[in-house]
């Protein structure tokens, strides 16, 4: 095991797994990931390790683990290194990539800047080359927002399409595990092993979505959409529905469910929340259900589903750069808000998105275009990151 994961100073690392030559043994026969190392985000269990999912009172709540999730044990059987558990926003409520009680990663391509999250330890460990793999979870963008913040491929899967049962809940019906990696070799061999269903499909072609290069920084968006012409893309299409309309769908379908995963815990009043994530946690416990978003998330289900029979959405991942590191709550929010109104898009559909890197702005941020297809076409994803990969 590297002593540079176990005892990083800037917190990557929330802890590093057992040392011992057992642990570092990959675990099965060999397989595609063989010697590769994993980190692992903290709401998603490890045996042997605490589950803490950014608060350190919840692992006694959580008690002892005794047994890997699926997706770990399935990596494991692949051959890979599971090399530690990572910080993560506090409970994944955010989207800052800080936590109220471990701190804030590093981003090393972009140090000034937050890795975004909140799966942010685990794109810090595989930006700064600590592991090949990070794993993670994305409800509203946690496993596309890092990557693309830190200059990682990642790939938030259709929703179901990896067991998510057992992994810390957020809200449910957006829930799922996704990983990013630093190059498209490893993102295709870790897809296959933990979407096993993976089909062979014929690339659809790619349709830039102008309403969204709209609200992006310019920088961010010209480079995303020159990568989406060198990638093939010359139509575009428009969204059933406003940026601002998926937001509003999302903080009003997802403040629901979590009042379900997490009401009865935030009202026992057993743990100390971090200032943001307590006031989004209150917030949401007092949420009232919203049916006519429901039927509404319905109807735009069917309808982007229905275009995406035809062809693959391309735009920037992000609309403007993760927060600074030294900046406020206030400034934290703004960046918050104009960044989820993109990511939430494909949780609400239930879609498979990507994110590719694709180079960096004037000062250093990497540049980041996503590709959102139809429920089961990662294939097609796949397919563009190795052609994103062979023309960077």
């Amino acid at each position: 095991m590297s002593d540079r994961f176990a005892e990083i100073c800037d917190p990557f690392v929330l802890r590093a797994a057992d040392p011992s030559p057992a642990s570092e043994k990959p675990q099965g026969s060999a397989g595609p990931l063989t010697g590769l190392r994993v980190a692992v985000k903290d709401n998603i269990d490890v045996a042997g390790m605490p589950t803490a999912a950014g608060n350190p009172g919840y692992a006694a709540l959580r008690g002892a683990i005794v047994r890997d999730h699926a997706c770990v044990a399935a990596l494991r059987a692949a051959g890979a290194i599971i090399a530690g558990k990572t910080v993560m926003d506090e409970f994944a409520y955010g989207a800052d990539g800080g936590n109220a009680h471990y701190g804030t990663p590093l981003n090393p391509r972009a140090p000034l800047h937050t890795c975004g999250g909140s799966s942010c330890g685990s794109a810090a460990a595989v930006a700064a080359g600590l592991a090949a793999i990070g794993l993670g979870t994305d409800t509203g963008g946690s496993t596309r927002i890092p990557p693309a913040a830190t200059g990682l491929f990642g790939l938030r899967p259709t929703h179901g399409a990896v067991n998510a049962v057992g992994v810390v809940p957020l809200a449910a019906s957006c829930d799922t595990i996704g990983w990013m990696t630093r190059d498209a070799a490893t993102m295709d061999q870790v897809t296959r092993v933990l979407v096993p269903s993976l089909r062979t499909q014929t690339p659809l072609p790619l349709l830039l979505v102008p309403d969204i290069f709209a609200a992006c920084d310019a920088d961010l968006a010209d480079a995303a959409h020159e990568a989406a012409l060198r990638l093939g893309a010359r139509d575009a299409c428009t969204l059933p529905a406003t940026l601002a309309e998926w937001f509003e769908l999302y903080v009003g379908l997802t403040r629901a469910e979590i009042r379900t995963a997490h009401g009865a815990m935030v009202a026992s009043g057993q743990l100390r929340f971090g200032r943001q994530v307590g006031a989004r946690m209150a917030a949401a416990c007092a949420a009232e259900d919203q049916p006519l978003m429901a039927l509404r998330r319905a109807e735009l289900r069917r309808q982007m589903h229905a275009l995406l029979q035809g062809c693959v959405l391309a735009f920037p991942t992000l609309a403007t750069r993760t927060p600074l590191r030294c900046t406020d709550d206030a400034a934290r929010d703004a960046c918050r808000r104009r960044i989820l109104p993109i990511t939430v898009i494909a949780p609400l559909l239930g879609c498979p998105e990507i994110t590719l890197p694709v180079g960096s702005c004037n000062d250093g941020f990497p540049a980041a275009l996503s590709l959102l297809a139809a429920p089961g076409a990662e294939a097609s994803l796949l397919h563009y990151a190795h052609q994103a990969a062979a023309v960077r």
